[in-house]
């Protein structure tokens, strides 16, 4: 049977190979002669002429930042209070700067503050999503801290806190992170409300398994018997820790919608 039948070739001999390097070395002395030029040894400026660029930009830079800082900052510059702006570290002085939280700013930059400050205020729109945030939330957190107490039977006060929490960012997130002192007392609400909730089932469940206890028909969640009852009875529902989670968890909400003063 033939190599070719059997889908292989015969490896290449000396004297056919011989030849092909022979050309080749050839083609590599004639490459390297004498006075060809060569990529190696071709001068180029192309880095010449980027450090040129860049020396001539820096400088550029440094004549505009003299400038600036040898430019009056206001119309009636005080040179002995001459000093950089904390923020952008522009030239001012006692004549136009401003004490912004303790750091002494420039007329710029306290104007963009102020602008974004006024920008953070909710109005219209905003209050309307961000009580509907609020609700959505205490509605949310209410229920989880009712199904946590239930299924541990344990009434967990950090639960409680945490449905200040959620109440008072989802004002926050409905308001599109805008805040407004008015948003304050929204998000205090919803909390409240979400507070009420979750203590209202915590109660009707334990009723409801008092009535089937008794032998009676376990009565709805939403039985107007048993709202009335815990409206009628709450104040011995709650009990002086029940007031320091309250407490808590109002403070967490009310402080998450406060809107950014100056000092």
């Amino acid at each position: 049977m033939s190599d070719s039948e059997l889908g292989t070739e015969a490896a290449p001999s000396s004297a056919a190979v011989e030849p092909v390097i022979a050309a080749e070395a050839v083609a590599g002395a004639a490459d390297a002669a004498p006075g060809a030029p060569t990529d190696a040894g071709a001068p180029t400026d192309t880095g010449a002429a980027t450090e040129g660029a860049a020396t001539e930009d820096a400088a550029i830079t440094a004549e505009a930042m003299a400038a600036e800082a040898a430019a009056p900052c206001c119309a009636v510059c005080d040179p002995a209070t001459a000093h950089l702006c904390e923020l952008c570290g522009r030239p001012t002085c006692g004549a136009c700067a401003t004490a912004v939280n303790g750091r002494s700013v420039c007329g710029a930059c306290r104007d963009q503050i102020v602008a974004e400050l006024r920008a953070e205020q909710a109005r219209g729109p905003a209050v309307i999503s961000g009580l509907v945030g609020g609700l959505v939330g205490a509605l949310i957190s209410g229920v989880a801290w009712a199904v946590i107490a239930i299924v541990t039977g344990l009434n967990i006060g950090y639960v409680a806190v945490g449905v200040g929490y959620v109440a008072g960012y989802g004002v926050l997130l409905g308001a599109r992170r805008k805040k407004a002192a008015l948003l304050q007392w929204i998000a205090v609400g919803c909390a409240t409300l979400g507070l009420l909730l979750g203590k209202y089932f915590i109660v009707a469940h334990a009723a409801r398994e008092y009535v089937v206890k008794e032998g009676g028909t376990e009565p709805s969640y939403f039985n107007p018997r048993l709202v009335g009852l815990f409206f009628e009875n709450i104040g011995s529902f709650l009990s002086p820790f029940d007031a320091l989670w309250l407490f808590l968890a109002l403070g967490v909400a009310w402080g998450l919608p406060k809107p950014t003063k100056l000092a």
